[in-house]
């Protein structure tokens, strides 16, 4: 069975870069930003529990629809981190609530693994973790090049859920791209100056991105993340690739495979075309 693989960070960081240099590779099967909401209704439902535990003067309802929070310097949103970092990844699901759940990964996938949505009933499982699972095993039925060693996904903004991750499945790793931060914001400008419908607040950015070297450092201390988690500096990404990319092979054990810097050969499933870029 393939062992599985995420990569995370903030939105213009190079997620999408590394996420598709790891689906060039021989040895890996990848999709990009498919599975988000299934991260969204975990939060929610360990909230559920906690408030049907008795615990709701401490702690309100949080909707599904509700974005990654980056619990900056406010009490209630630091009782929903503390509350999420002590549940387990193998809470039930509603499976009453699928089909608002598949209709929430629907409208995730649609934009970057499209080819993915007619078969996320698939997905429908009685724990999140073997929702995850299922998950997994539809990038690899999908995006397989003969039998993968790894399957994995990109997400953005999940940084806090790799613990969850490599608890329930503990052959798991993670990496994760970290940019200039001043460099992140210029990009997010730039990206809302050419198109509208993508512009973001800088505040908001700026704090994911202090949320996002806060969990990095705590995970700094944990030995149980020792083995299952590397962080790539985009900017040595970009000055040194091949290196770069052979420490991220080196990672998960894999020889390097030099179609991950073929950028022109970057192939979109999802659009059934060379890879654009999105800058």
């Amino acid at each position: 069975m393939a062992h599985f693989a995420v990569v995370t960070g903030i939105a213009r960081s190079g997620t999408n870069l590394i996420g598709r240099m790891l689906a060039q590779h021989r040895d890996f099967a990848f999709a990009m930003d498919p599975f988000l909401p299934v991260f969204k209704w975990f939060r929610s439902s360990v909230v559920d529990q906690v408030r049907g535990a008795g615990s709701a003067a401490v702690m309100e309802p949080v909707p599904p629809s509700a974005p990654i929070d980056d619990y900056y310097f406010h009490r209630e949103r630091q009782r929903l981190m503390e509350t999420i970092s002590t549940a387990d990844f193998r809470l039930p699901f509603d499976e009453a609530k699928w089909p608002l759940l598949q209709k929430d990964l629907e409208g995730r996938a649609i934009h970057e693994s499209a080819d993915l949505v007619p078969y996320l009933s698939e997905l429908k499982a009685p724990t999140y973790a073997s929702i995850w699972q299922a998950g997994m095993n539809l990038v690899a039925k999908h995006r397989r090049k003969g039998t993968p060693l790894w399957v994995g996904v990109k997400e953005l903004w999940c940084v806090e859920f790799i613990p969850h991750l490599i608890k329930a499945f503990p052959s798991g790793k993670a990496v994760v791209i970290v940019r200039d931060p001043r460099a992140v914001v210029a990009s997010m400008l730039k990206m809302g100056e050419d198109d509208a419908t993508q512009q973001a607040q800088i505040l908001s950015y700026v704090r994911h991105w202090r949320k996002l070297a806060a969990f990095l450092l705590m995970f700094r201390t944990m030995p149980a993340m020792a083995d299952h988690l590397i962080v790539v500096r985009y900017e040595d990404l970009v000055k040194g690739p091949e290196e770069k990319a052979q420490e991220i092979c080196q990672f998960f054990g894999v020889g390097y495979d030099p179609a991950m810097l073929d950028v022109a050969g970057f192939y979109d499933p999802s659009r059934k075309t060379a890879w654009q870029g999105n800058s």
